[in-house]
Parts: C-alpha cells; structure tokens; sequence
C-alpha cells in the first residue's frame, strides 16, 4: 500500500508539473487526462509529428533553393544561410564541405565558367572564404558591366557625331587647264560652258599681276646689261 501511494503522489507532481508548462488553452485540454505517463505520451505524438514535418518543411526549402541572375548573387547567398541555420537548429547536421558543394551548384546559369573553375580547385574551401570569393566575382562582373555601359555610350556618341563641313565643298576649280590639245567642243557645248565659266578669284588675279610686273622688270633689266 505504501508503495502505491508514493506512485500516486508522484503521478500527481509529475503532472501537475508538466501542465503547469503548458499555456492556458492547452492547459484546459489536457488536464482531463488520467496519469502524466498518457499526458507525456499525448503531448509526445503530437508535437514530436509537428517537428518532423518542420523538418521535412526545411528540408524542401533546402533542395528548392535555387539562384537566378536577375538578383544579386550576395543577396541569394545570405537567404541560403537562414535555410542552414535553420535546418542546423532543427538538429539536422550538415558538414562545411556538404554546404560549399551545394552552394556551389547552386550559383546562376551565367556563372558557369566560375563553378568549373570553383569545383576543380583541389584544396578545400571553407564557407567563409566561399563568400568572400563570391563577393569579389560579383564586385568584377559589376565594374566590368558599368565599364562595357559606358564604352557602348562612347561609341553611339561618336556613331551620331554630324560628317565634317568639308565634304560637302564643290570640287576644286583647276584655274590652270592642261595645255594638251583638246577635240574642239560642239556648239551646244560651248553655250553650256559660256554659261558656267567660273571667274578667278580677285587675289589670285592681283598675284598674277604682281608676278608679271616682275618678269617684265628682270626683262627688262637683262636688256640693259646687254647694250
């Protein structure tokens, strides 16, 4: 008989306290129960069924997980490691090694070329130094991309620039022809020129004139040194 009453008393601390942890609303719920060990049993199914599936529910978002280009790779990096976080809190372990190989194949379709180049390193890469590389890639590709922007507005801008003045001046006039016989030209010919002669300029007849007076002066001065 003793030994049932200190089973009894035991039985009632025992549930009592773990009623006591429970909030108002399951409080009311439970508290019909018989005996804690049906209590803890209760309480065990149902709530131990509720962390499996947040499990299976981190588990999901784990192998969802996916990167896109039209985000920052940083960005989609760091939601990653809210995903680790919570699946480390889940009690689920996952080695440094195992979360560098999956975010590595996780990086977008454009970083390709840095995946190959990632995968084939043969020393091991720790997740912190994963993301300072990450960091630095997208750094590079950003500058480039700002680089390539302005070099395109440079060209458009010297593509659109107006063609010089000059090309647009009439031939040069030839004020000295050829002295090399010509056929005489027809009658409708020599209308058409008399009409489109193009008189010299008045500076290039003033020299012209000035050099003349020279010649007649030399001329002229030869003539008197020989009488």
């Amino acid at each position: 008989m003793a030994a049932v009453d200190a089973w009894k008393h035991s039985n009632v601390l025992c549930k009592n306290y773990i009623l006591n942890g429970l909030d108002n609303a399951l409080y009311n719920v439970y508290s019909p129960v018989l005996n804690a060990k049906a209590l803890w049993g209760s309480l065990e199914k149902k709530y131990k069924t509720e962390d499996t599936g947040s499990k299976k529910f981190v588990v999901g978002k784990f192998l969802d997980f996916k990167t896109v280009d039209s985000k920052t790779v940083m960005n989609q990096v760091q939601v990653f490691q809210l995903i680790l976080h919570d699946i480390d809190a889940k009690g689920m372990v996952l080695g440094e090694s195992f979360q560098v190989a999956a975010l590595i194949e996780k990086l977008p379709p454009t970083w390709k070329d840095f995946k190959k180049y990632l995968k084939h390193k043969r020393k091991e890469i720790k997740p912190e130094d994963l993301i300072v590389r990450l960091r630095i890639e997208e750094d590079d590709r950003q500058s480039e991309a700002k680089a390539n922007v302005v070099e395109q507005d440079r060209s458009t801008e010297i593509g659109h620039q107006p063609h010089s003045p000059f090309h647009r001046l009439p031939p040069a006039i030839d004020f000295f022809p050829s002295t090399t016989e010509q056929p005489l030209p027809s009658s409708k010919q020599t209308d058409r020129q008399s009409h489109s002669t193009l008189h010299s300029p008045p500076e290039l007849i003033e020299q012209l004139n000035l050099l003349r007076q020279m010649v007649e002066r030399k001329a002229a001065a030869h003539e008197k040194l020989q009488y």
